[in-house]
């Protein structure tokens, strides 16, 4: 498994010295264990075999992941954070393999890639990348970059959801603006 990673940046733009090396976090990933005949079941939802463009919202994680995944949910809570990490590492390699991503770099830039355990995981199930884990300025910054800019085209009345991504049959403008009081301005 190719895994790269930068120099790790702590407090306010101090480097520390040395790159980042991936290893198991605590003894906790270390003793979770996958009950892997549960797992498949979330796996088998339709959204999963739907070709792309798409896009899913907590609704549908409400209304279809939970109860698949509660259905079958480990009883101690690491086997079921454990069952959860290998589900996403699978659905990441399942997603990149569907949207036939050429294999080469990838770069995990989200809070999961604090998560030694859940890296470790999509490495298995995605060897043909290599993966990069972004600096800690990157992880910190960038949803709130993003949702800044999905803001920005809000309040200009611009589209921030487009339909080529998400699946949807129009662009949208979505989002709700509040004032300072809390009143909705939309």
């Amino acid at each position: 498994h190719r895994l790269q990673q930068p120099a790790p940046q702590h407090g306010r733009g101090q480097q520390c010295a040395g790159p980042r090396h991936h290893q198991p976090g605590p003894a906790l990933p270390r003793r979770l264990r996958l009950h892997q005949q549960r797992a498949p079941r979330a796996s088998q939802l339709a959204y999963y075999a739907t070709p792309f463009p798409k896009s899913l919202g907590r609704e549908w994680m409400d209304r279809e992941f939970w109860p698949a995944f509660n259905a079958s949910r480990p009883q101690k809570t690491e086997d079921a954070l454990a069952t959860a990490a290998d589900h996403i590492a699978w659905s990441i390699a399942h997603g990149l393999r569907a949207a036939k991503a050429p294999h080469g770099s990838a770069l995990l830039s989200g809070g999961g890639a604090l998560n030694s355990d859940l890296i470790r995981r999509i490495t298995e199930y995605a060897p043909e990348w290599t993966w990069t884990v972004a600096d800690n300025q990157t992880l910190e910054a960038k949803e709130a970059l993003a949702f800044a800019y999905l803001g920005l085209l809000r309040l200009r009345n611009e589209p921030n959801v487009l339909a080529s991504y998400a699946g949807g049959q129009s662009d949208g403008c979505d989002g709700t603006i509040f004032g300072t009081s809390g009143q909705n301005l939309t």
